[in-house]
């Protein structure tokens, strides 16, 4: 499904009635995420992509919680991909449907996170007088990052966005973002030198436990010695490992911190 502006406006419009402000910009950010997957399935970038993360759990599991990023991995490692002819492609397809996101390129050569922003001013001012709270200049900002070397160990599912712009894509299985979220609780920060917590990974891994999910533990190894406290080192994980690891690493958070 190749989703118009036109087709876009008219479903906010229709979904936000009764919403307060706030909720309909969560609700505009997550219609243009929904937007964005559409058009990357119709031009292709699910060949070589997987979606995962917070958003994924929302928009293809129903998680109850909005998510503002759209996390992408390589389906094969490749430390030479050029991110940046995928993305123009995407734009390209995304304003021949006039919608027109502005497209910020924030990745780092030595990163193998590839960083965007994809901003949007126009619709947002668009709409400024049923959201009545539209600062001047105001965006809503999308970030997406594509992970360019992930683990050998992903899982891969098609599966289905859960509303009225659908389309069948390529993402992660629920083992393999749940052992994601487990190195988001244990190492979360370390790549800049900071220990921090977040109410969201907490939220998510309640959830993927009363789910009764099991994480993938082959994918979650690859992920802990990719960076942070056990980079390189050897380990030898199971489930007593991760549970003893989880529990050790929330007792010395300060949770009175907590984003």
């Amino acid at each position: 499904m190749k989703v118009t502006k036109s087709q876009l406006i008219e479903r906010i419009q229709a979904e936000s009635k009764g919403l307060s402000g706030d909720s309909k910009k969560n609700l505009l950010r997550e219609v243009l995420q929904e937007a964005i997957l559409c058009h990357m399935k119709e031009v292709g970038l699910f060949e070589d992509m997987a979606f995962h993360g917070g958003t994924s759990l929302r928009l293809l599991h129903r998680i109850d919680r909005f998510s503002e990023d759209l996390d992408m991995s390589l389906v094969i490692a490749n430390g030479d991909y050029d991110v940046a002819t995928p993305m123009a492609t995407l734009e390209k397809s995304l304003r021949s449907s006039e919608i027109n996101l502005e497209f910020q390129n924030k990745s780092k050569a030595d990163n193998p996170i590839k960083k965007y922003f994809l901003n949007d001013s126009e619709i947002l001012s668009q709409l400024s007088r049923d959201f009545g709270n539209v600062m001047a200049g105001e965006k809503i900002k999308i970030k997406f990052e594509l992970d360019i070397l992930p683990s050998d160990h992903q899982i891969f599912i098609k599966a289905k966005i859960q509303s009225a712009f659908s389309a069948t894509i390529k993402a992660h299985d629920l083992s393999t973002c749940m052992g994601q979220k487990i190195h988001a609780v244990l190492c979360r920060g370390h790549f800049y030198g900071m220990d921090i917590i977040k109410g969201r990974d907490l939220y998510d891994l309640e959830w993927y436990l009363k789910k009764g999910i099991k994480p993938n533990l082959k994918n979650l190894k690859e992920c802990l010695v990719r960076g942070g406290p056990w980079k390189d080192q050897k380990l030898t994980i199971d489930n007593a490992w991760v549970v003893n690891a989880i529990q050790t690493s929330i007792e010395t958070k300060d949770f009175a911190s907590i984003l």
